[in-house]
């Protein structure tokens, strides 16, 4: 009999206690006697950080960065400027996985991500390349100079890609989106000078022709520094700049449900790649009394140091060549 009246009283007591932890839940205490019970200050609405929403298009469509299922990292237009990324190379600094390999000249990179490489790139065969980069969602083989003038973002898809933007690739995809024009008249006009004789001039006007349907952008670049090497015999320097970029993009809205947006883009280069210096030659080799004399004939370690400044803000191996694009696209939606 004795145990079976304890049994009861010890139901109850647990009864009696999961009572008054849902109580507790149901009816906390105010915010002054929390306080007063642990003598620090709660934190109020405005001490929690609020994440930035960072829009990307890699399905092709406007999504915020959170809710797609793929492993992206994007780069904004203000993290190009901070970062003073102007190259593939650049870019491999603040990307993780991503590494850019020179192939023939200071313009033309092969790119990799997580491992994933061309195979047999150097000699003219095998599957292609692993990582294809896109302009406008447009493939583009381009690495080199106004490639990073007036970008939206970029963003770094890795891993398999299929062929939503035209090529499927191993290692991933590089989407570099530009600026597209909008309805407000802006612009603006920065230079930089340093040393080298450095001088980088950059111009962005966008203005609306009719609102909401007929929209124009155009940016232009201009990049100009001596080598940080030079052959003493020859003059030539190496690894200097001297490019321009133009580029007109236009928005074109005729109908609620349609849109395209098309953009023109001419580039100009005339630059020698990175320079190599012999340094020392083995007395016993065969070829070491005609190298002799190059180990002395290169200057190179020059210095260098930059200065950005905005000019105008409106609101309202040897490389040599000339490069011009066009890229489009439309999209229409049906009811």
């Amino acid at each position: 009999m004795r145990v079976g009246v304890q049994v009861p009283v010890k139901q109850t007591k647990l009864t009696l206690l999961w009572g008054a932890a849902a109580l507790a839940l149901a009816f906390p205490l105010p915010a002054g006697a929390q306080e007063a019970d642990t003598g620090r200050p709660t934190a109020t609405t405005k001490d929690i950080a609020v994440l930035e929403e960072v829009t990307v298009t890699a399905r092709r469509v406007t999504e915020n960065l959170q809710a797609v299922p793929i492993a992206i990292t994007a780069v904004t237009n203000e993290d190009i400027g901070n970062f003073d990324i102007r190259s593939v190379t650049d870019l491999q600094r603040i990307v993780p996985s991503l590494t850019a390999t020179g192939r023939l000249g200071q313009n033309e990179e092969s790119l990799t991500l997580r491992g994933q490489r061309a195979t047999g790139e150097f000699i003219g065969a095998g599957a292609g390349p692993a990582v294809v980069s896109y302009f406008a969602e447009v493939p583009s083989a381009t690495t080199g100079p106004g490639l990073y003038l007036d970008l939206a973002n970029v963003q770094v898809l890795k891993g398999p890609q299929g062929t939503l933007f035209g090529r499927n690739t191993t290692g991933g995809a590089l989407l570099y989106e530009p600026r597209r024009p909008d309805n407000e008249f802006s612009g603006y006009v920065q230079g930089t000078a340093g040393d080298l004789d450095r001088l980088d001039v950059e111009g962005v006007i966008n203005f609306p022709v009719i609102d909401d349907v007929l929209m124009i952008r155009i940016a232009a670049q201009r990049q100009k520094r001596d080598g940080l090497a030079v052959d003493v015999n020859t003059g030539t320097e190496y690894n200097n700049r001297k490019n321009w970029t133009a580029r007109i993009g236009v928005q074109f809205n005729p109908h609620e449900r349609i849109s395209n947006y098309s953009v023109f883009q001419a580039v100009s280069f005339r630059e020698n790649g990175p320079a190599t210096v012999l340094h020392a030659v083995h007395p016993a080799r065969p070829l070491s009394p005609d190298l002799h004399g190059f180990g002395s004939t290169t200057s190179v370690h020059r210095s260098q140091s930059s200065r950005t400044m905005s000019l105008l803000h409106l609101m309202g191996k040897s490389s040599m060549g000339t490069e011009r694009s066009c890229a489009s696209s439309s999209s229409a939606s049906g009811s």
